[in-house]
């Protein structure tokens, strides 16, 4: 599943940001369901018939595939991916997804615009402040509280983990706890 990240900075606040994967879900939630003992929603996996999967241990052990972002119609997620697989495989070596891989398993490509090079970076902060005060006053649908902008809820997150710590799966900690102390590294007993 082929990631992208955006970040914009804004005057008001935490900066716009958008991490996301062009299938519909990220690995790792795959794995919280498996980790869990739960199936996962029919639109995340599908078996090389094209099939609905459930069953997130299928992923883990490679008999099934993650749909693109937009499920069973997803030519736009599929698109991205692609374009994603070309930009950053292609151009970091790596190479572009194929079986099996020519060069390397994984590869990134980062671009950082030197945002003074088109205007004032005050300016630019105004104007994507602008926009996401703009977001937030958007007519909301009957029971919905709050829009959020991209990247807010999990600067939410992040400042409620430092407060209050990051919780883990039962299932995870066992595995790091079990993975320490195959090398002689016992965790700590605040954490135990």
């Amino acid at each position: 599943p082929n990631p992208l990240a955006f970040s914009a900075p804004r005057a008001g606040g935490a900066p716009l940001m958008l991490d996301m994967t062009t299938s519909m879900v990220a690995g790792g939630k795959v794995d919280v369901q498996r980790a869990r003992g739960l199936p996962v929603p029919d639109d995340w996996l599908i078996d090389e018939e094209g099939n609905a999967v459930l069953d997130p241990n299928a992923f883990m052990e490679g008999g099934a595939a993650m749909l693109p972002v937009g499920g069973s119609v997803g030519h736009k997620g599929y698109g991205l991916g692609m374009m994603v697989d070309a930009i950053a495989g292609g151009l970091s070596w790596a190479g572009c997804s194929a079986d099996p891989p020519t060069r390397g398993a994984s590869g990134w490509l980062a671009l950082a615009i030197k945002i003074e090079s088109f205007i004032d970076p005050d300016d630019y902060k105004q104007e994507v402040e602008k926009l996401v005060e703009w977001v937030w006053s958007s007519p909301k649908l009957p029971g919905v509280k709050r829009i959020y902008y991209p990247g807010e809820i999990e600067e939410e997150r992040r400042q409620r983990r430092l407060e209050h710590g990051i919780p883990i799966e039962e299932s995870t900690w066992s595995r790091i706890v079990e993975s320490g102390e195959g090398v002689g590294v016992s965790a700590p007993e605040t954490l135990q």
